[in-house]
């Protein structure tokens, strides 16, 4: 509901995260992404912050606003490392700051 009332919502021809990193690349902002860590299939159905990262990403990467992440918890799951590294690397330098939160036994 709050997203909804901000405005960040999708359809069908509608990207609810553009208009604000659009707003974000007219000012010379950067993006700050948590969740760097997450994969879908330890969440519950319905939640995909793997697709809610990449919709996110492409729209910086469209206007040019650098990324800096964030993991998000100590979620117990060892392969969120490798969520971090892929996040951290596949995007040839758009996401190029990760700032490591809440380190936990699994580190």
């Amino acid at each position: 509901p709050s997203e909804l009332t901000a405005g960040f919502y999708n359809t069908a021809n509608r990207n609810g995260y553009e208009a604000v990193v659009d707003m974000f690349a007219k000012n010379s902002c950067r993006l700050i992404l948590p969740g760097m860590d997450l994969l879908d299939e330890h969440l519950p159905n319905g939640s995909s912050p793997q697709s809610l990262l990449a919709q996110i990403k492409g729209s910086c990467r469209k206007h040019g606003v650098r990324v800096s992440g964030q993991n998000l918890s100590v979620s117990g799951v060892t392969a969120g490392f490798g969520e971090m590294k892929k996040n951290l690397l596949e995007d040839n330098g758009l996401v190029d700051l990760l700032m490591y939160q809440r380190m936990g036994a699994d580190f």
